[in-house]
């Protein structure tokens, strides 16, 4: 972090404790002139979703209802970092061109004065739509007791109505982190996962039940996770799940306190990862029974998933590109911070969940008359492009400008590795510059490019490897026995 930077933020941090009453109605020309100004920034990214201003994170409530994506996100609207949260929207008929509601969620009751924490939507079979999130209470005074409670709405007509509150924190089990609803319906019976922190500080998911969407929850038990090591987890956030059949599941988590890696494994520093434990789930004793697991994302900027599912066979993901305990500093003078990932189509093959990205992406390619040839540094014309290679050898392929300040990805002897340790602007630093699979057979690699995020993709979405990227300047790409004559631009998305 540069001086410029640390001053920002300490008075920025200064700052958020006087604004949590800060409503969005009454600052719209504030909010209006950083959306302008982000939008000025080189590094805006203009393929992946960001946040109307400010800053990004979890995206929340994801639904497909009346041929239109719901897409909510965590939202902190006046500064570029963990702000004041409240829930932004975009729609969407395509996952091409988005219509930005702008306050998708404002904070309306004492209970939830610190923020508007994640939560999950559910279209249940009468086709209502119900809405949850989590209200965050920090104390101010000795009188009173930092708390989470959990809510839920109805959505009609892009609004949430009819707010209720269905319970908080039950301080005698768990302590404050308490947050991140997603529900889902088995039977007759909803059962709403909730990520916990037990009072010994262990992180569980415990699972509620009610014969109703919108009351009458009541506490189950911590679910018990077989065949899976959580012994160092401090806090299960974003719990998710998908069901492919009646006897197979994917149960999604971003873990917090583990470093959830084996021998093939190389994620460094990290302590926050998201992961898919496949295996089967039994709902009546709330036990899951692990399969396997896999990393979702091994790259630096990749957290927070949910899914959303069009219809009953197509299960899609997006995530956060973004990273507990890190800053994006490099875009602190143009106010804006993090984006989503773009939308990926996942599939179970062998009982091994493969992503791609969705296939209106693949549709909306151009092709370029553009060839990167074997150790050639060629200009880019612009950063919105894919990129497909095929692999035979070990390879290198090099991200960088006219100071040789780059972004490295490197396959020597079945070792697959990104790193970003000589950006013009570092990045999440504290969490290590390179990320690693080792022992690995790569056939196709897909690359996704965006003015500062990059999306990896090795065969056909079996791994994937999500980044940030700070080159500034002209953008030039350098091969090294590897070439293509695979390049698209990827069209910019369209916001109204």
């Amino acid at each position: 972090m540069k001086p410029h930077d640390q001053n920002l933020f300490a008075s920025w941090m200064k700052e958020k404790a006087n604004s949590y009453f800060k409503r969005n109605s009454n600052n719209l020309e504030e909010i209006k002139q950083k959306h302008l100004l982000a939008r000025k920034d080189p590094y805006f990214n203009v393929v992946h979703l960001s946040a109307h201003s400010g800053l990004i994170n979890d995206p929340n409530g994801l639904v497909y209802k009346d041929g239109k994506y719901f897409i909510f996100y965590q939202w902190s609207p006046y500064l570029p970092l963990h702000h004041v949260k409240k829930w932004g929207l975009y729609t969407s008929e395509n996952l091409l061109s988005f219509e930005d509601k702008k306050l998708g969620l404002e904070i309306e009751k004492h209970d939830e004065r610190n923020g508007l924490y994640s939560g999950g939507a559910l279209l249940d079979d009468d086709q209502k739509t119900y809405i949850y999130w989590t209200g965050n209470f920090k104390k101010t005074t000795e009188d009173e007791d930092d708390n989470s409670s959990i809510w839920v709405g109805e959505l009609v007509d892009a609004k949430i109505v009819n707010r209720n509150r269905l319970f908080e924190t039950d301080k005698s089990k768990f302590t404050r982190h308490f947050r991140d609803p997603k529900v889902f319906k088995h039977g007759k019976k909803y059962y709403l996962f909730l990520g916990v922190q037990d009072t010994n500080l262990k992180g569980h998911i415990g699972v509620y039940e009610s014969s109703f969407p919108d009351k009458n929850f009541s506490f189950k038990s911590v679910m018990k996770i077989g065949n899976f090591d959580t012994q160092d987890v401090y806090m299960f956030e974003c719990p998710d799940m998908i069901r492919w059949n009646e006897n197979y599941f994917s149960l999604l988590v971003s873990t917090q306190g583990k470093k959830y890696f084996r021998e093939n494994h190389d994620i460094n520093l990290s302590p926050h990862v998201n992961v898919f434990l496949n295996g089967k789930y039994d709902f009546e004793n709330n036990i899951f029974e692990v399969n396997n697991y896999q990393i979702i994302d091994y790259g630096f900027d990749f957290y927070a998933s949910q899914i959303v599912a069009p219809n009953e066979k197509t299960k899609m993901l997006f995530a956060w590109l973004g990273m507990p305990d890190t800053e994006q500093y490099a875009t602190f003078e143009h106010m804006w911070a993090h984006n989503l990932s773009l939308p990926r189509v996942l599939s179970l093959k062998d009982n091994y969940v493969y992503s791609k990205v969705a296939k209106p992406y693949y549709d909306n390619l151009k092709k370029l008359n553009l060839i990167l040839d074997e150790n050639i540094k060629t200009e880019l014309p612009f950063r919105n492009m894919f990129l497909e290679f095929e692999i035979k050898n070990n390879f290198e392929i090099i991200l960088c400008n006219e100071k040789d300040e780059k972004f490295e990805i490197k396959y020597q002897n079945n070792d697959f590795e990104i790193d970003k340790s000589k950006m013009s602007y570092l990045h999440g630093e504290n969490f290590s510059n390179t990320r690693k699979i080792r022992n690995l057979r790569i056939d196709k690699l897909e690359i996704f490019l965006d003015n500062s995020l990059i999306e990896i993709f090795i065969n056909d979405g079996e791994y994937s490897f999500s980044s940030k990227y700070f080159i500034s300047g002209d953008l030039y790409i350098k091969t090294k026995n590897i070439k293509t004559n695979l390049v698209f631009e990827i069209p910019k998305i369209e916001v109204k």
